[in-house]
């Protein structure tokens, strides 16, 4: 019989607080809502703060020594469905290296963007586009730094230093986004891209159309960062807006509608100190907002909000029978209704619709010790990195699996 023992990423302790505020920002009234769908009122304005954004999962780290395996949740129509790895197909390399050679996955369920890393050091890489139906892959361009890349249909998007380029899928053709101000963490749905732009003194989030050449600008910061896109809605953090009587900084959630320019106040999420990864706390997908944050003391859970109906709920993670061992939700990414994100040291989904919790072992084909070097979720579809070896060196493996029965 195989053994296999799986190295999990460790969770983050947050103590969700719901604190009452309102505010104004610019010209446009910003509705505040808690996770329980409660008006607030009220508002603490705390010093700004930066950090970076981060399109794909946490590295994964475990605590000292290998936590329990924890027990699978029941079974139920939620699952997953047939895992096909793309190293041959895609003719990705499959060399033992220390650390993944496929980083910062990214996915619109039907296709796969990452940067295949050439050389560790100095650092050389190639944006790598793949067919999650065929196979089929396509080095788009080379990188020598953290590329973020991110796809929806027609388009491919990276950073490349100190611009932001994109790809036509089309057409073919090969441009530029922004250049000079500093772009970083570009996010893309349909044919509008998101990023973080460099203020004089701060940070706002911009906004272009590739399909009809319009410049957005989705806020006037100098204190937002983070941004995230479904359809019109984009989600960011804003930092001036920061809960100051918490242990664990927690940092202003809004939404906001390109088309109407509504703004809604989410909540508070809590990041832990000088956190460089927040959107691996948070995720949307259509009206849907998702992001952890403890309801209490003791219980990690997930806030959800539905920005078309206004809808607010939060729930409990389910103990995974692990004694007081507990992991807060990261790594969060929604599509449809269901969210799937690392919690309780295993990867784990929810169904909105059905309000039920299911266990996603992506782990099951590995006989030797892994790690989950990144992952997203789209459509259904999920993608994750593997690296599978015993020590510091491992083989790097890159899957894709439908989520079925949703």
């Amino acid at each position: 019989m195989k053994t296999r023992r799986s190295v999990w990423f460790t969770g983050i302790v947050f103590t969700a607080l719901l604190v009452m505020a309102s505010i104004t920002v610019g010209s446009l009234a910003v509705s505040r809502v808690a996770s329980q769908g409660i008006p607030l009122d009220g508002a603490a304005v705390g010093s700004p703060a930066s950090s970076l954004g981060y399109p794909g999962p946490l590295p994964s780290a475990p605590p000292s020594g290998l936590p329990p395996v924890p027990t699978l949740l029941p079974g139920g129509p939620d699952r997953l469905g047939e895992v096909t790895l793309l190293n041959e197909i895609a003719q990705l390399s499959s060399r033992t290296a220390e650390g993944p050679l496929f980083v910062d996955p990214a996915t619109d369920g039907l296709s796969l963007v990452g940067v295949e890393v050439l050389s560790a050091s100095p650092f050389r890489g190639s944006v790598t586009l793949i067919d999650l139906a065929s196979g089929q892959s396509q080095r788009i361009a080379d990188v020598s730094d953290s590329a973020r890349p991110q796809v929806s249909a027609q388009y491919v998007v990276w950073q490349d230093q100190s611009s932001l380029k994109y790809l036509d899928r089309v057409t073919g053709r090969i441009g530029e986004l922004a250049e000079g101000d500093s772009p970083r963490s570009p996010r893309i749905s349909g044919s509008v891209v998101v990023w973080e732009n460099v203020l004089p003194a701060g940070w706002a989030i911009r906004g272009y159309d590739l399909s009809t050449g319009e410049t957005l600008w989705v806020t006037s910061g100098p204190n937002d960062d983070s941004p995230l896109i479904s359809d019109r809605w984009v989600v960011y953090l804003d930092h001036a807006n920061k809960d100051t009587d918490s242990i664990v900084p927690g940092f202003g959630l809004v939404a906001v509608n390109l088309d109407s320019e509504r703004r809604v106040w989410l909540g508070y999420l809590y990041l832990p100190h000088n956190s460089a990864f927040p959107t691996a706390y948070f995720s949307i997908d259509g009206p849907w907002v998702v992001w952890n944050a403890r309801a209490d003391n003791e219980h990690p859970s997930l806030n959800l909000y539905n920005l078309d109906t206004g809808q607010a709920t939060v729930v409990d993670i389910p103990s995974c029978t692990l004694g007081d061992i507990t992991g807060d939700p990261v790594n969060l990414s929604a599509s449809d209704h269901t969210v799937l994100f690392q919690g309780c040291f295993q990867p784990m989904g929810y169904n909105i619709e059905t309000g039920q919790f299911f266990s996603v072992p992506i782990d099951g084909n590995e006989a030797q010790p892994s790690l989950i070097a990144g992952w997203q979720f789209a459509k259904g579809q999920l993608v994750w990195v593997s690296v599978v070896g015993d020590g510091l060196r491992g083989e790097t493996r890159v899957y894709t699996a439908p989520i079925v029965g949703q």
